[in-house]
């Protein structure tokens, strides 16, 4: 992926012995170096004294708080490095460059939604915590921006999401009384999400593992439209709770539980045991969760909408006379 580089972060590629290749180079500069040949080589990332090294294979994952400074003038490098982005338009067909765009879209999107200075993050950040620990929801915005052809990341509105506030709590008449929502839990430290996965869709496709960290019982509740993401570019369908769960836990107490859950595509394979994240997302309407068509209709007329606008056929390919005035 884009690594930026400030005087706070000093990234360096190690290839045939360790190069420097950041000195007298702008961020534009050195995005452009590293963005199409971060593939088989190995990245040493350095910022103070801390020193950790990234095997290729995982450089389309790392954590993107890792490489962000707060320092203003950092963000706003890495606003108009995101604003600028790869391509002017979606390169269908071309193989390298998709798997480029597909980077720069994971990219941009966990900075806007997942970085504690992004403009869409929607976690409580105060007292150092940041982002809880298996959440996100960029990667699903560049996954859908992606299926919609879209060069730069689309906005949550696009889809129909609605992003919750900053120490939001549940919306009280979708849940039980007394009950305290799953974001709210997590974000607040009363709960930890320790794992949570997906396993095809429907009935039991979501399994959570939950740990209470309150010396109180608690009841959490998981609300109909909740979204689990994939956490990377596996090109399986990210799940979207159907019906409202509650979850009794005792103080210190782990618990697993299974949600039924509707595949949010059609295009992709089903979750086969992935990992995946609770988003800050929820849909709005919540009566697209009456089928598994419905859902599919939805978010398909969507895509293929988004495709149109973009110059190409609901089916990806270009229309004909596109660029005709």
């Amino acid at each position: 992926p884009i690594l930026v580089v400030t005087n706070a972060i000093n990234a360096m590629i190690q290839k045939n012995g360790t190069k420097d290749f950041t000195r007298g180079r702008s961020l534009e500069e050195i995005g452009k170096v590293l963005f199409p040949k971060y593939t088989n080589q190995k990245l040493i990332l350095r910022k103070g004294t801390e020193r950790m090294e990234i095997a290729s294979c995982d450089l389309k994952v790392f954590d993107l708080a890792q490489l962000f400074s707060d320092d203003s003038r950092v963000e706003n490098d890495i606003r108009r490095l995101i604003d600028e982005g790869p391509f002017d338009k979606f390169p269908e067909g071309k193989k390298n460059e998709l798997e480029d765009l597909r980077a720069y879209l994971a990219t941009a999107a966990k900075a806007m939604y997942d970085h504690k200075a992004g403009t869409q993050m929607a976690w409580a950040t105060s007292g150092g915590r940041g982002l809880p620990e298996n959440c996100g929801t960029g990667q699903l915005i560049a996954h859908f921006s992606y299926f919609s052809y879209s060069v730069r990341p689309r906005t949550h509105e696009d889809f129909g999401f609605r992003l919750r506030e900053k120490g939001e709590k549940v919306d009280a008449s979708m849940v039980k009384k007394g009950a305290v929502g799953l974001h709210a839990a997590v974000e607040s430290g009363a709960v930890k999400l320790e794992a949570s996965s997906g396993k095809s869709y429907g009935h039991n496709a979501v399994t959570l593992r939950l740990l209470s960290a309150s010396s109180e019982p608690l009841c959490v509740a998981v609300p109909a439209g909740t979204i689990f993401q994939h956490i990377r570019w596996v090109h399986h369908q990210s799940l979207l709770v159907g019906r409202t769960v509650h979850i009794d836990l005792q103080p210190g107490q782990s618990k697993e539980q299974k949600l039924g859950a509707f595949c949010m595509n059609e295009t992709c394979c089903c979750a086969d045991d992935d990992p995946m994240a609770l988003t800050a997302l929820q849909l709005k309407d919540t009566s697209l969760l009456r089928s598994q068509g419905q859902v599919w209709d939805y978010f398909e007329g969507l895509f293929a909408k988004y495709r149109e606008e973009a110059g190409f056929a609901a089916g990806g390919k270009k229309k004909a006379g596109k660029n005709k005035k």
